[in-house]
C-alpha cells in the first residue's frame, strides 16, 4: 500500500530527528567544566547522564508503542477498508464542524 510507505518513511524520518536531538543535547552538556572545583563539575555530569538513560529508555519505549500502534492501525484498515474509510470520513466532518463554529 501507498499509505505503508509514507508511514514508515514518516516514522524513520522521526526516528533520525530524535536521534539528532538527542546526539545535539548530549553534546551540549558535555561542554568543558569550568576550571573551578573540576572534581564536583565531573560529579554532576555524572549525575546527568544517570538521569539521561532511563529518558532515553523511555523514548525508546514510547518509539515502540508508537510503532506497535501504527502496525495494528495498517492491519485493522486492511481487514476492514471500507469502515475505515466511513470513519476517516465521520472524524473529518466532526472536526470540520467544530472548528467551522470558531
Amino acid at each position: 500500500m501507498a499509505t505503508d510507505s509514507v508511514l514508515a518513511q514518516e516514522l524513520r524520518a522521526l526516528q533520525e530527528e530524535l536521534a539528532a536531538l538527542l546526539k545535539e543535547r548530549s553534546l551540549r552538556s558535555e561542554g568543558p567544566p569550568p576550571a573551578t572545583d573540576a572534581k564536583l563539575n565531573r560529579d554532576s555530569r555524572l549525575d546527568e547522564r544517570v538521569g539521561e538513560q532511563p529518558l532515553a529508555g523511555e523514548l525508546r519505549e514510547l518509539e515502540n508503542v508508537i510503532a506497535g500502534f501504527v502496525e495494528d492501525a495498517e492491519q485493522t484498515i486492511s481487514k476492514h477498508p471500507t469502515a475505515s474509510v466511513i470513519g476517516a470520513l465521520t472524524a473529518g466532518i466532526l472536526i470540520g464542524c467544530l472548528m467551522g463554529r470558531r
